[in-house]
């Protein structure tokens, strides 16, 4: 509850990723850009960080791992 800003965010910002052979991270700037471009305060701004670092942190190990099994 509460946390609809960051799920939507997490899904906008998901197709910044860095085009290559491996799945990288969401570039920071991406996310200070989309927190620029909503006018996010302070606060929600780390909130943003903090919650789109870990939601990518654990797509990028669960697409890792749906790879790893498919090869």
């Amino acid at each position: 509850m509460g946390l609809e800003l960051y799920q939507t965010a997490f899904a906008d910002l998901n197709g910044c990723r860095p085009s290559g052979w491996a799945m990288t991270p969401i570039p920071w700037t991406a996310i200070k850009d989309y927190a620029d471009a909503f006018e996010l305060e302070l606060e929600q701004r780390e909130d943003l960080f903090y919650y789109i670092r870990q939601l990518d942190s654990a797509y990028i190990e669960f697409v890792n791992k749906k790879n790893a099994k498919s090869t």
